[in-house]
């Protein structure tokens, strides 16, 4: 049967696009099983089989050998090929049909579309030098069986995500571990796309074997006068929870502060009354090592009150790392008059981790 080279060949496809595995459920290539041919447990590959049928614009069948050249593209119609193309020679064609492995890696399918072109190169049937028309829209079997039960999802990403997924949600039942990843930055990373959303969310309690931190946060401990108590009885003081003061003497107080271990106090905020230009209040945050190596009844902080403003802020710390197995944190007030009050302290401080 004579051809030109021009001639128009139709191409049925009985199965547009399929793995071996997935003709392992039922199906059988070449009278065999498709489950021989892949033991259980064997890696897939990249493969996978194409099935087609040739024949000529009557639809009688074009009869081969034939070799055949695929070739992926970006679009249907555009000069978009991807990667490079796979060529099989001597193809043989039983009443039209043939049956080729394509191989073109990883790579391509990066879950963008891609079109497959079939291009006759030469047959012994005639239809020499034939490009099939249009391209075959490549359904995605091949990202689906990735996905596998049992499957290991494999990939080295500059800069990227081996894994990335953006739906409402993706469903699974786990024996054991639901997700479980590895790498050098993170081996499970979540992000959300809403400020009100969650980057990782759990329905139930969670576990960490190592350390648990975040991003600084920044948090208050507020000490009122209430807390304060007189480092001797042999004066007199008016303690009424919200303000303290002297009867006219000069008076020294002190308070316990709990900061959380590992935290890094940032600043002091100091509030008190103040009606006099003479008087005033020394309010200090001090640490002490308890008798080991290390500071003694240091300062961390100060402040001292003015007739003006009624409340004060240091952003400048000494010691700002809290250490609880080394060392204790208290409050130092110093008053020297009737015409000044002490009304309280707020400690600012960031963690990154539980306490």
């Amino acid at each position: 049967m004579k051809t030109s080279k021009r001639r128009t060949v139709a191409l049925v496809l009985s199965l547009t696009l399929a793995l071996l595995t997935a003709l392992a459920v039922g199906g059988t290539i070449g009278g065999r099983s498709a489950l021989a041919a892949r033991p259980q447990g064997t890696a897939l590959g990249t493969a996978f089989t194409y099935q087609g049928r040739l024949t000529d614009t009557s639809g009688n069948p074009i009869a081969g050998p034939c070799d055949l050249r695929f070739t992926l593209y970006e679009s249907a119609t555009g000069a978009d090929q991807v990667g490079a193309p796979q060529t099989k020679s001597g193809v043989t064609l039983n009443n039209g049909y043939f049956t080729v492995d394509l191989d073109f890696g990883s790579t391509p399918f990066t879950g963008d579309a891609r079109w497959l072109e079939i291009t006759i190169d030469s047959c012994s049937g005639g239809a020499n030098n034939v490009t099939l028309s249009p391209r075959i829209a490549l359904s995605p079997t091949p990202y689906a069986m990735s996905l596998r039960p049992g499957a290991a999802i494999n990939g080295d990403v500059m800069g990227g995500a081996v894994l990335e997924a953006e739906n409402t949600y993706i469903p699974g039942s786990f024996a054991s571990y639901g997700i479980q990843g590895t790498g050098y930055t993170a081996g499970v990373y979540g992000q959300s796309s809403s400020s009100s959303g969650y980057g990782i969310y759990s329905d139930g309690n969670a576990h960490v074997e190592g350390n648990l931190t975040w991003q600084a946060k920044t948090s208050y401990i507020s000490i009122p006068a209430a807390a304060f108590t007189p480092n001797t009885g042999s004066f007199g003081y008016a303690n009424n929870g919200f303000t303290l003061g002297t009867a006219g003497v000069y008076g020294t107080f002190y308070a316990p502060v709990q900061l959380p271990h590992g935290a890094t106090v940032t600043g002091m905020d100091f509030y008190w009354y103040d009606s006099s230009f003479t008087q005033a209040i020394t309010c200090t945050l001090r640490v002490d090592a308890m008798g080991q190596v290390g500071p003694v009844d240091a300062v961390m902080a100060q402040l001292v009150s003015t007739h003006s403003s009624g409340w004060g802020r240091t952003g400048s710390i000494d010691y700002a790392t809290v250490d609880n197995e080394h060392y204790i944190y208290y409050l130092k007030w110093e008053i020297d008059g009737s015409s000044v009050l002490g009304r309280g302290v707020v400690i600012e401080y960031t963690f990154t981790e539980p306490y």
